[in-house]
């Protein structure tokens, strides 16, 4: 009986792990390319556009399709599918035309969707493996999830910090001013990031997506070899069983959604995830290659990914104390609320490039503190 709980515990670690590194290779890549939309592919918008079209389909996808596509692949290839979504996103950035990227981001964020479906119910199902009792599996779910944060946070660092190390060889841009820049940025008046794409090389274009896009091969492959298959319906389960349980999981969901409890995380969803989305799209462009160039977005938002990967790792700490949950959103709401004042109130300046840094390192704090708690509501 020992052996087999050791065994047991043995596998759920190393799926744990798996999963980790799957979720982090994925989003190393995504962050990086997205970070970067806003100040590179600014052709017609396209860059930001895609971004857009991406979350756009994530919604659509979570209304409808998220249940079937989980039943149907289970946990493990509903990953697998989304990892390739990702892979195909980026890879497009070598050639960022509109019909290409739009289209590969309504691929990438279809399955986005249920990708995040499958680790947070992969993440769960593992942390209740390891729960003696209900009690016990509030705070193992908790532990799992800040450890999880943990790795997906580290991926801010990670690829940033390629995207740096593969831009920070680009000509300083010559903008002096700098009053169009922050809250006064307006892309129409500004051709800044026409010369930023100008002073990158092609094959240094190249040279950054395809050393993305070999991170996520290789995540897909030690996924597909290592990682151990698990879904909610029987093996046994029909295709009439699981359309029907599909239909009743949407039905299930809409439900679940209405009720009094479930809609106050809309506001919730809404504030972490619009934040991460202004820093990544606005912020990067307005702020920082207005202010100092592209190169600098990389080295900037790696600092992001540290401090945010330091608070998701106190998280892990702090799960068990009684009132754990309201401080840290109360300090986050008061931290976030602080940022858009001074990103509001503030010009940036060459003179004053450190701003730059302590904005996105508050910011960070606020993600890294709200995100653990949140998902591990849902």
């Amino acid at each position: 009986m020992d052996t087999n709980n050791k065994n047991k515990k043995g596998g759920t670690k190393r799926n744990f792990i798996m999963i980790c590194f799957a979720y982090t290779c994925a989003t190393t890549s995504l962050n990086a390319v997205v970070n970067l939309q806003s100040s590179l592919n600014t052709d017609k918008d396209v860059g930001l556009n895609s971004v857009a079209i991406t979350y756009g389909a994530s919604l659509l996808t979570c209304i409808f399709l998220t249940a079937p596509l989980g039943y149907i692949f289970g946990y493990k290839w509903s990953i697998v599918g989304e990892q390739f979504g990702i892979l195909v996103y980026v890879a497009s950035n070598m050639y960022p035309k509109q019909w290409l990227m739009y289209s590969t981001a309504v691929i990438c964020g279809s399955l986005r969707a249920c990708f995040s479906m499958a680790q947070d119910s992969y993440v769960t199902a593992l942390a209740n493996d390891e729960s003696e009792n209900d009690d016990d599996a509030e705070i193992k779910t908790r532990k799992y999830f800040g450890i999880f944060f943990t790795a997906f946070q580290s991926a801010q660092i990670w690829g940033n910090l390629i995207s740096y190390l593969v831009l920070r060889n680009t000509p300083k841009t010559t903008n002096t001013n700098s009053i169009q820049c922050g809250a006064n940025f307006l892309t129409s008046e500004h051709q800044m990031q026409d010369d930023n794409h100008q002073l990158i090389s092609q094959k240094t274009i190249y040279i950054l997506y395809s050393a993305l896009s070999g991170i996520i091969f290789v995540s897909i492959v030690l996924t597909i070899i290592f990682l151990v298959q698990r879904r909610d319906n029987k093996k046994e389960d029909d295709s009439q069983g699981l359309l029907r349980k599909s239909l009743n999981s949407i039905l299930s969901t809409w439900k679940t959604a209405l009720k009094p409890n479930h809609l106050l995380l809309i506001p919730l969803g809404f504030w972490t995830l619009s934040g991460e989305a202004f820093f990544m799209g606005a912020f990067t462009n307005s702020f920082i290659t207005c202010t100092i160039g592209v190169q600098y977005v990389g080295l900037i938002m790696t600092i992001y990914g540290i401090i945010a990967t330091a608070a998701s790792i106190i998280v892990t700490y702090i799960v068990k104390l009684k009132y754990s949950r309201p401080v840290c959103f109360l300090i986050s709401s008061l931290l976030s609320y602080t940022i858009f004042v001074v990103m509001l109130v503030w010009k940036p300046t060459v003179s004053q490039t450190y701003v730059l840094f302590i904005i996105p390192y508050l910011s960070s704090i606020v993600d890294g503190l709200t995100e653990p708690f949140i998902t591990g509501f849902t």
